[in-house]
């Protein structure tokens, strides 16, 4: 059989006190401290906010060089098989570039 406990808890300011109301003992004492934490400033949430902001620009920054060296390479390329293309068959630079393209 299992013998049952009254258990109560009393707060007195910052420490609990448990007791068992059969025995009339106290089981536990705890203390409980409590720190009120300071609100972050302006300038850390500031901060902390322009991180991804920065990485995004330089991320965007990268996306448009890359863009557009592979514009250029693409139109380079294109050139020079538009100009093979008027070697070897002998047509018009339109008729070469549109050659090119398909």
């Amino acid at each position: 059989m299992i013998a049952k406990s009254i258990l109560t808890v009393r707060n007195t300011g910052p420490i609990l006190l448990i007791t068992d109301e059969r025995k009339g003992t106290e089981i536990m004492t705890a203390t409980a401290i409590v720190t009120k934490l300071h609100a972050s400033s302006k300038a850390s949430r500031n901060a902390t906010q322009r991180r991804p902001n920065k990485a995004l620009r330089r991320q965007t920054a990268s996306a448009v060089f890359v863009g557009v060296v592979a514009v250029a390479l693409t139109g380079l390329s294109l050139s020079h098989l538009a100009h093979g293309v008027k070697i070897v068959t002998g047509s018009s630079p339109l008729e070469s570039w549109a050659m090119a393209w398909g």
